[in-house]
């Protein structure tokens, strides 16, 4: 259990790019590898990127597999190894997305864009303005500033800043 605490602590603090490196450098290294083992099989280079691709993302059609022992020396490598790196890609993308939206809802994010209407303090005359401005304008580009935790409404085109408007920092808060 300890060794397994330990590797687990390690794999967490390996950077994304790092990730990303050796999962491409694996899928691309192995698919050359099928195609030299088994030239019959995985005639083109193509073929053999297919073949691990369907491997690691465990959808595996069966029209190309290995027949060799080599090549199936191989593919037992992808599923042990290739899977739970594609799994951990998957993961690290899933989860830069959860931290962009949390952020996005503690109104951590800078709006930068053009022509757009700003909304300071939230209240029930805010939200009635809001839905307003929507119902004129579909396209309209709307941030609310205010103190609250989380934001209040958010869509596509409505934006949060948390803080107190009339600092500065607030308004030229950083991404």
């Amino acid at each position: 259990m300890y060794l397994i605490r330990k590797f687990l602590t390690k794999v967490v603090h390996i950077s994304n790019l790092a990730i990303f490196i050796v999962s491409l450098l694996l899928i691309v290294s192995t698919a050359w590898l099928i195609m030299l083992v088994e030239r019959e099989t995985f005639p083109t280079f193509f073929d053999g990127l297919w073949w691990v691709m369907t491997t690691v993302t465990t959808v595996g059609y069966g029209d190309f597999y290995p027949v060799s022992i080599g090549g199936r020396l191989i593919g037992v490598f992808l599923y042990l190894f290739g899977i739970a790196l594609i799994g951990l890609v998957l993961g690290k993308i899933i989860e830069a997305f959860a931290i962009y939206r949390k952020r996005r809802e503690e109104g951590e994010i800078m709006y930068k864009g053009k022509n757009h209407y700003i909304i300071i303090g939230w209240s029930q005359k805010a939200k009635y303005a809001i839905r307003e401005m929507i119902n004129t304008d579909k396209n309209i580009e709307i941030i609310i500033i205010d103190e609250l935790e989380k934001a209040p409404i958010l869509d596509h085109n409505i934006h949060y800043i948390q803080g107190n408007a009339s600092e500065r920092n607030v308004l030229e808060k950083p991404i």
